[in-house]
């Protein structure tokens, strides 16, 4: 099956945000925050961090991650199980664009089982797509009528 990129127009928050969220989990296992060391976590953040790392946390510096590289330095890399209690957390925050620094980890993303993105934001630019299949991006548009997709050109 052929992937097609699809950026997402408009910032998906509140039902939008859950419902993307709710289909994600269907093809995702696993997700990803990054920890920026030059900007401090706010206590708030730090707490929602600790959380995210019970959920089989793995943790790696990196330069680069999807949708970013780095010029110079490292982020932290923390990518955990998306399961149920997860996916409520997750579901708390208003919007996609909330997870940034220093209210809170940067850049969710959500992995397939195989590692690969399914969704990739870059919270602090505004800037997110998805990388789908023709079948999951027919599901989509059921299933979150509100996301306002556009598939690049290739």
């Amino acid at each position: 099956m052929s992937m097609r990129t699809y950026s997402i127009a408009e910032e998906p928050a509140g039902a939008v945000y859950k419902d993307l969220l709710d289909a994600g989990a269907r093809f995702c296992r696993r997700a990803l925050v990054v920890v920026r060391p030059s900007i401090v976590l706010a206590d708030a953040g730090g707490k929602v961090l600790e959380l995210l790392r019970a959920w089989n946390g793995t943790e790696q510096m990196a330069s680069e991650w999807p949708g970013t590289r780095l010029l110079k330095g490292t982020a932290a890399l923390l990518t955990f199980d998306l399961n149920r209690e997860s996916l409520l957390l997750l579901r708390s925050v208003p919007g996609l664009y909330s997870w940034q620094q220093p209210d809170l980890p940067e850049d969710l993303c959500l992995l397939r089982a195989d590692g690969t993105p399914w969704l990739v934001s870059i919270s602090h630019e505004n800037d997110a797509y998805l990388n789908l299949e023709e079948a999951e991006a027919a599901l989509l548009r059921k299933d979150v009528p509100g996301l306002v997709l556009v598939a690049d050109h290739m």
